[in-house]
């Protein structure tokens, strides 16, 4: 026998003896029948649909204390299934909220109506394209779930799912929608170095979904020792009523007489020049100590500017108001300017050390705001448009 014949058997034999370790060949394609739910896997590089054997068999029934979310995404995925006009949707909230729980309900509800859900890690989600082309043929209705969503820097995903949003070349199918959800306000990081475009309501207006506040005092600014006496009073005046639900402001008994001691979850002034991302997905700064102040709508909280506090998580389906004003000794800066002696058209002129200097600036974490932003935004607002 030649050499080569020789060689040619013993690479078909060897081949042989490979083929029967791997794994068999899996479809792309699932049996449609054998389940409503779908996960995307990947094995050796190639992506497929695996069915979900056994479904959550939770009900929008089961779910409560979230009536106007339930509502407002069951309408959304009805309109759906309906081939009607329907949204993406992102859920945002604190972990255990029932964020997940509710998009998994939204599917029994309407899954013998021909919804379909398939579940991808956010690492798969560079792939989103492929999935999207391999069920854009098929008669169901497709919700693309991704939970626990947020993105770092330089990921590849929030592109990808840019693009299946957006759309590319291709349009987009009509049979798919995506349903996230995430602990995260924001997708993608937030750097306490920008807080020149720092925008907040400060006259404590909470949103619902907004995280809970880190841990301050309010005259902290001024950088004298502690323990000494408080340098300003805070007012909170609660316009609605303030319960633990939507966002009642905590406080640390006693506090006010601590010396420079730093706790879990503060607010760090250099922390405004790091590069670290303002990641809210838990709570470092939980106390047992913490008293909520529950404040009906009329009532009023004084606390000395040396005190601990923060603004609690507004886990409700509506917006509370509190109104805080803030009182200083003279010499002290004021937390908030309450008028710039040099108008905007004036320093916009100036160079830049100039304009901190007259009070376009603020002193960390927000010490000399104006209505809510930091006074380069006063500049911006008032710049006579370019022509």
């Amino acid at each position: 026998m030649a050499p080569l014949e020789q060689f040619l058997q013993r690479a078909e034999a060897l081949l042989a003896r490979v083929e029967a370790v791997l794994p068999p060949a899996i479809a792309r394609e699932p049996d449609w029948k054998r389940s409503f739910a779908f996960r995307w896997k990947k094995r050796g590089g190639a992506g497929y649909l695996q069915p979900v054997a056994h479904v959550s068999t939770i009900a929008l029934s089961d779910l409560h204390n979230i009536g106007a979310q339930k509502l407002q995404i069951e309408q959304n995925t009805r309109q759906f299934v309906q081939k009607r006009p329907a949204n993406n949707v992102l859920l945002t909230g604190a972990r255990g909220t029932g964020k997940s729980s509710l998009i998994k309900a939204c599917l029994n509800q309407f899954a013998q109506d021909g919804l379909r859900l398939i579940e991808v890690d956010k690492a798969d989600l560079a792939e989103l394209t492929d999935i999207v082309d391999l069920v854009a043929g098929r008669p169901e209705r497709f919700i693309i779930f991704c939970d626990d969503l947020s993105f770092e820097e330089g990921e590849s995903g929030y592109k990808a799912l840019k693009v299946a949003l957006d759309g590319s070349i291709s349009a987009q199918s009509d049979n798919v929608l995506i349903y996230a959800t995430s602990n995260r306000r924001h997708l993608m990081p937030e750097r306490m170095s920008d807080n020149a475009g720092y925008t907040s309501d400060d006259d404590g207006d909470l949103h619902p979904g907004e995280t809970v506040q880190p841990w301050h005092t309010d005259d902290g600014g001024a950088r004298l020792p502690r323990p000494r006496p408080a340098l300003g009073v805070s007012t909170f005046w609660a316009i609605d009523d303030t319960t633990e639900t939507n966002g009642s402001t905590e406080v640390i008994p006693g506090s006010h007489l601590w010396d420079e001691r730093r706790i879990e979850g503060a607010a760090k002034p250099s922390d405004f020049n790091a590069r670290s991302a303002l990641d809210q997905s838990h709570d470092p700064g939980h106390r047992a100590d913490a008293v909520r102040l529950a404040m009906p709508s009329g009532s009023l909280a004084i606390a000395k500017g040396t005190l601990w506090h923060r603004g609690g998580s507004n886990r409700s389906d509506r917006p509370r108001l509190i109104i805080t004003p803030q009182y200083c000794a003279g010499w002290v800066r004021q937390l908030e300017n309450m008028c710039l002696a040099i108008p905007p058209d004036i320093a916009r002129t100036l160079p830049e050390r100039a304009r901190e200097l007259i009070g376009y600036s603020i002193h960390p974490p927000f010490m000399g705001y104006v209505d809510g932003v930091h006074p380069n935004r006063v500049l911006h607002a008032a710049a006579p448009p370019s022509r």
